[in-house]
């Protein structure tokens, strides 16, 4: 079995590998040892460097990584590992995970094997070997999330409060109608929102700036927020709402939005819904007026079969589908 890196040892790495900063020299020490954690490390979003290594951080303990219990991804000397130990983490990981995390756990080994390359702590050969253990797994999941209806998000207007707090609320439930990610709608500030174009101009994910124009329902939202906000201080276009109504100056966190939407959620009654599922009603709503171009673009997307994956049309054409089926079954008394 493999070894883990050698001193100095768990000392190294005070975080996990995901969330390794600038200027941290323990972290940094980290990254000279582990090509995986360099991989990471290179990746362009704190939200992508995150993910990516909280996969590599669960698999340690497992099977093929016996060795490694309780450990932290940048402890382990991946690039040890041999070709055989690579496959049996593959086939269990396999067997036990969604075929997408897979996926993207397998790409995380990949990028640290290429870091080990450049290295030289792998030949050429040992390279294309132990690649050749992490293949990517074939299979799929039923797609998560759903289409909210118009009737639930009518509901969710109606639950949003009283007063301030109210119009605070019913702000932020029309951003996320627009399709707005709960990080992009947390830095949103007041320069964001244009009264003459209507539209929102923000930097989100991977740095990129985006421009998303606004429903008129959603404009509405914002200027009622806007009436009890004030349009002169700067700051957050959202800000914090006490229980009593006072306003506050200053923003919301993305979890205080997954907290806030979820609260809305429960007290409207509508069910089995998350956050992100406004932005895929958003993206298939447009898809349904026949404009792919503009739902990838409304989503800021760089590919347009990631905009197809939030597609929940097919479930409700399916079931309409299948309503007009007659099995012919009567209930005897």
């Amino acid at each position: 079995m493999s070894e883990p890196v050698k001193p100095p040892g768990r000392a190294l790495v005070p975080k996990p590998v995901g969330e390794i900063l600038d200027g941290d020299a323990a972290a940094l020490e980290a990254l000279r040892q582990n090509p995986v954690a360099a991989y990471l490390a290179s990746l362009d979003s704190v939200e992508s460097r995150r993910s990516m290594g909280s996969k590599l951080d669960r698999l340690t303990g497992k099977p093929g990584l016996r060795g490694y219990p309780g450990a932290r991804a940048a402890e382990v000397a991946w690039h040890r590992l041999s070709d055989v130990e690579l496959s049996v983490l593959r086939t269990r990981l396999a067997t036990t995970t969604a075929p997408a995390t897979v996926n993207a756990t397998l790409t995380a080994l990949r990028g640290g094997r290429r870091f080990a390359r450049k290295r030289k702590l792998l030949t050429h050969d040992q390279l294309a070997d132990r690649l050749g253990s992490l293949k990517t797994v074939k299979g799929s999941r039923v797609l998560r999330g759903r289409m909210l209806s118009v009737e639930e998000q009518r509901a969710l207007f109606d639950a949003c409060g009283e007063g301030p707090i109210r119009a605070r609320n019913a702000a932020l439930l029309a951003i996320a109608m627009m399709g707005l990610r709960r990080a992009e709608i947390a830095v949103l500030d007041l320069a964001a929102y244009d009264p003459t174009t209507s539209n929102l101009t923000f930097v989100g994910k991977r740095n990129k700036q985006r421009i998303v124009p606004l429903a008129p329902g959603a404009v509405r939202a914002i200027e009622a927020w806007l009436d009890v906000r004030g349009r002169v201080v700067a700051g957050p276009l959202l800000t914090r709402v006490s229980q009593t109504g006072v306003v506050g100056y200053g923003g919301l966190s993305k979890q205080t939005v997954y907290d806030t939407l979820g609260d809305i959620a429960r007290r409207a009654k509508v069910t089995k819904v998350t956050p992100h599922d406004f932005r895929r009603t958003l993206i298939s709503t447009v898809l349904d007026q026949g404009d792919a171009s503009a739902a990838q673009q409304i989503a800021g997307h760089e590919n347009i079969a990631t905009t197809l994956r939030y597609d929940r049309r097919g479930e409700k054409a399916t079931k309409a589908a299948v309503a007009k089926i007659d099995v012919p079954y009567e209930k005897k008394p």
